[in-house]
């Protein structure tokens, strides 16, 4: 796991940067903190950030270059099956220099190009200059777990780990208002978006070729839309069993590193399988879980000991007070070079800190609610459209508006849930998707924005995903919508921005290629359905599971918001991140939208207000550092 940036100059350009790479070395510091590396010929200039986990060597440093002086690799992940990979490259006669999965990497690309990344198992981001050609290659891997940014910038082509390294070559970047919107509906940036003009995200399952000339176009290798994927004639019965057999395979695999690993335990189903999946193979796990203890209602401590005996793990319950989220909110806030407003990251920076005082590497259940149904909104379709009696109680929705709604407590939730879904089954459902996707809603944020530039960057996302998936099986098309949209830019973002903030490296196995391909394969009703979520995952796992955890439900980790905004609104927010000298300087906010959104989190209807003010302020702290 590391970090990398670098710059190619297009002719008739001759020479990168001189200046810069310090800073640029410096942004990514926290992704590498064991080594640094830094190459330049010609026309291209590389800065390497090391987190040693496989080989910890100096040999197996990077950048990395070929023992011909062709080709040079930067690169951050880990390939899950380089051993495998290895072996066979070897009887191809090739030798290796070190015991990393780096030179394998860079081996099967000179051996096959860009064929060799439906050869890959695991998640990653990297850059491979050819010399001899002047061309350099990036790709990403095939569900964007390690995220990778690249922009022109006059004759110069710059690429990145993260967005921040590639501020020191570019200056002041300017807004893409095309990019307000999505974040604002939904808290977070989709690809290849961001917020900065002219600096885009490699898409998931995509590489990337630059010559002298320029960048050509993105490229897809790889998409979970790739028909004639279900199978049709297996039982559930061996589904599950083939499940069951595969993960516990596939933890093992993702397992491997020559340093201390750990299991990420949160008391629900998906860190559970992974532990139990674990445990299946091996018998010393540290296992690692927070304990809420000022705040009882998210303390899930007591499921994931049970887990953890069953399991037989060496368990660390990690304290942590409410009133550390907030104390770590300027460090969080700082780190971001992207607004990114999931409130929960607060939380994963903790654990991330905590875990990390442990082991280097740590796995973790993302990615199992996309792939196998866990969100509230899967369910709630599968109430649309298998129950076609939920749109003719719609008549109950002016009753509903009438109680007060939030997410801070179960009746307010509830009635926000119920209000959500009975308006969304009216819809068609593309839109009920994003409608459901979204925190914001869309005559809040139209107001809160320019009219033109919120319909301008909502309807382009909204046109892209609509155009894109087969809306007439809609709960398919959801599972799948979640799995392009929500897993990549938002639940992957979290994770690795807030480890890689503490050098931790987070690995999901449940997005190893087999583990994909198999649930994809599979139909919707042996996931999902009106009165359960991950069916097949809790099965696969039954005879092992604690029962009540088998039977538990998703909670979300609600950051308390509104509390905290209420108790410094004056100084905090008004003061610091909404004063009307700021908010004339930008020219982007409606300012009587404002006084709306705070109007209503002092009332006791306050709704997702507190969401919107966050939204709000992440924005505000990130356009005064980078942009102001």
């Amino acid at each position: 796991m590391c970090g990398f940036a670098g710059c190619l100059a297009l002719a008739p350009a001759t020479f990168p940067p001189t200046q810069g790479w310090d800073q640029a070395a410096t942004a990514l510091a926290s992704r590498g903190p064991d080594a640094q590396g830094f190459y330049h010929s010609g026309p291209l200039a590389l800065v390497h950030r090391r987190l040693s986990i496989i080989d910890l060597t100096p040999e197996a440093g990077q950048p990395m270059t070929d023992a011909e002086g062709r080709f040079t690799i930067a690169y951050n992940g880990e390939i899950i099956n380089f051993r495998s990979l290895r072996t066979e490259l070897q009887k191809r006669g090739i030798t290796f220099r070190t015991r990393s999965d780096t030179e394998v990497l860079l081996e099967l690309w000179k051996s096959e190009g860009p064929a060799c990344l439906l050869r890959l198992n695991g998640f990653f981001a990297f850059a491979v200059w050819d010399a001899q050609r002047q061309e350099l290659f990036l790709a990403r891997d095939r569900l964007g777990i390690k995220p990778l940014f690249y922009g022109q910038k006059d004759r110069l082509f710059c690429f990145g780990s993260e967005l921040k390294a590639l501020i020191p070559f570019w200056g002041k970047p300017q807004l893409n208002s095309l990019a307000l919107a999505p974040y604002f509906m939904l808290t977070y940036v989709p690809a290849p978006l961001t917020m900065c003009q002219d600096i885009n995200k490699l898409p998931p399952g995509h590489w990337i070729r630059v010559t002298p000339k320029g960048p050509d176009q993105p490229v897809s290798y790889w998409s979970p839309l790739a028909p004639n994927r279900k199978n049709a004639n297996q039982s559930y019965q061996e589904s599950v069993s083939q499940l069951k057999e595969l993960l516990i395979d596939v933890v093992n695999d993702w397992l491997v590193a020559d340093v201390p690993v750990g299991i990420f335990l949160s008391g629900g189903i998906d860190s559970a399988v992974i532990c139990l999946a674990a445990a299946a193979r091996h018998l010393k796990i540290q296992t690692f879980s927070v304990a809420f203890s000022d705040e009882p209602y998210y303390d899930e401590t007591p499921f994931a000991l049970m887990v953890a005996e069953k399991a037989k793990t060496q368990h660390h319950v990690l304290p942590v007070r409410i009133a550390e989220l907030r104390e770590a909110l300027p460090a969080v806030l700082d780190y971001l070079d992207e607004p990114f407003a999931d409130s929960s990251a607060l939380a994963v920076s903790l654990l991330s800190q905590r875990v990390r005082q442990h082991v280097s590497v740590a796995l973790s259940g993302d990615g199992g609610d996309e792939l196998f149904g866990g969100y509230q909104k899967h369910r709630a379709e599968a109430w649309v459209v298998r129950q076609p009696w939920i749109r003719k109680i719609s008549f109950l929705l002016p009753l509903l508006r009438m109680f007060p709604k939030g997410r801070g407590g179960a009746f307010v939730n509830k009635v926000r849930q119920a209000v959500r879904i009975l308006e969304g089954a009216s819809m068609e459902p593309c839109v009920r998707y994003l409608t459901w996707a979204s925190f914001g809603e869309s005559k809040v944020m139209n107001t809160l924005l320019d009219s033109t530039t919120f319909q301008k960057g909502w309807d382009r996302l909204k046109n892209e995903l609509c155009d894109l998936l087969r809306w007439n099986d809609s709960l398919e098309a959801t599972l799948l919508a979640d799995l392009l949209l929500v897993l990549p830019n938002d639940m992957l973002t979290k994770t690795d921005r807030m480890s890689m903030m503490h050098s931790l490296e987070v690995r999901p196995p449940f997005l190893d290629n087999k583990v994909v391909e198999l649930a994809l394969s599979l139909p919707t009703s042996f996931k999902v359905g009106v009165g359960y979520s991950k069916k097949i995952l809790r099965d696969a796992f039954r005879d092992q599971l604690p029962a009540s955890i088998y039977s538990r439900g998703k909670r979300g980790f609600e950051v308390p918001l509104r509390k905290w905004f209420l108790e410094d609104l004056e100084h905090l927010i008004i003061k610091e991140y909404l004063s009307d000298d700021l908010l004339d300087t930008q020219g982007i906010f409606n300012k009587e939208a404002i006084r709306f959104i705070l109007r209503k989190l002092q009332s006791s209807d306050y709704g997702d207000s507190p969401w919107w003010l966050w939204s709000i302020v992440v924005f505000q702290h990130w356009y005064k550092k980078y942009v102001l």
